[in-house]
């Protein structure tokens, strides 16, 4: 039997399950002599997970049939009972998960359904697997470190802003769509206050109803209270050095909440930032920074992926994108055209 085809459609069905966040986005197919009798992904946070909705649309169809999900089934009882008692009651015979949970409140499912007699075998197309489960299989279990995707825009020259000052979009209309997208899929939104200051973003998601947490590295609380990302949507954050003006710190407490950490350099210290945020609960952090912030961040080295969106423009004068990083070890892990610019995906090694 080809157990990679039918993983891949549990695959499939699991990039519909945007709704399950915080939990994972997990597919289910339940197969028997060689056909799909029924599939499911989590559909919303709190409701039944993937494979007790697969296992009630076959009914008693499920007993001597294989499933196939994309993350190890849970043993806990969370807002829903565990998925190994369902598997266990309607008498599935086997069980192929792409990935184990790394969870340690929820993993050692496939342990218990081995002591009920049921074979498990672990690892099908897990690496597929793992891009939809790419914020949930996270740092934040054991060290409380959200991932954290760097994403810069620069021109075929190398530069990310303009040298006059002046706000203008790098960038094609496809890559802006591609941010939104990218900004929906992360808990939090992070930039420096030099960004703030030249461009004024807002940092939210145009259409769509979850938005991002807004995140503004602000060492001296520059900002002003009328910045645009202290918008309607969502919530911001701003985290300063604790020797920050205690006045400015009222006067902006009043559109965000303000957060004193530890001064590093010029600015505040991005290790402690980073920590809190994952104490937050917060898994994953998209940064959208200038030069600056991002030349720190790749030096230390505080990233997991890095997404350079590369324009067919050029520049006569500007400010690289990048500027004394140093050894900084990545791979390309994919490449694609986008209108006119092309994007490349870079995770650090």
């Amino acid at each position: 039997m080809n157990h990679e085809k039918f993983m891949k459609k549990a695959i499939l069905l699991a990039k519909k399950a945007k709704a399950a966040y915080p939990n994972p986005m997990v597919g289910a197919v339940i197969v028997k002599e060689g056909k799909v009798i029924a599939q499911a992904y989590h559909e919303k946070f709190g409701e039944k997970h993937a494979e007790a909705i697969a296992i009630e649309k076959c009914g008693e169809k499920a007993r001597g049939s294989d499933l196939y999900v994309t993350l190890e089934p849970c043993r806990h009882h969370g807002k829903q009972p565990p998925c190994t008692n369902a598997i266990i009651k309607a008498g599935i015979s086997r069980v192929f998960v792409a990935s184990p949970d790394q969870n340690p409140n929820a993993s050692g499912g496939a342990k218990i359904l081995r002591k009920h007699g049921i074979k498990v075998k672990m690892g099908v197309c897990e690496k597929e697997a793992n891009k939809e489960l790419y914020f949930y299989i996270t740092k934040s279990f054991f060290a409380k470190k959200p991932k954290i995707t760097i994403k810069i825009a620069i021109t075929k020259d190398g530069f990310s802003t303009y040298g006059n000052g002046k706000r203008k979009r790098i960038s094609g209309k496809k890559a802006f769509k591609f941010t939104q997208k990218l900004r929906g899929e992360h808990d939090a939104v992070l930039t420096g206050i030099g960004t703030i200051l030249k461009d004024d973003p807002r940092l939210d998601v145009r259409k769509g109803k979850k938005q991002p947490l807004r995140i503004v590295l602000d060492s001296h609380l520059k900002i002003s209270p009328k910045a645009r990302v202290f918008g309607k949507k969502g919530r911001t954050i701003i985290f300063c050095a604790k020797n920050a003006s205690k006045k400015k710190e009222e006067e902006l407490s009043q559109k965000a909440a303000v957060v004193k950490v530890k001064k590093s350099g010029s600015g505040v210290d991005l290790g402690e930032v980073f920590k809190k945020l994952g104490q937050m609960g917060i898994r994953s952090v998209l940064v959208e920074p200038g030069p600056v912030l991002a030349s720190s961040l790749v030096h230390k080295r505080l990233f997991d992926k890095l997404i350079l969106i590369i324009s067919a423009k050029k520049i006569a004068k500007g400010k690289p994108a990048l500027q004394k990083i140093g050894k900084t070890n990545v791979r390309l892990e994919n490449a694609k055209k986008i209108g006119s610019d092309t994007i490349l995906f870079l995770v650090k090694t």
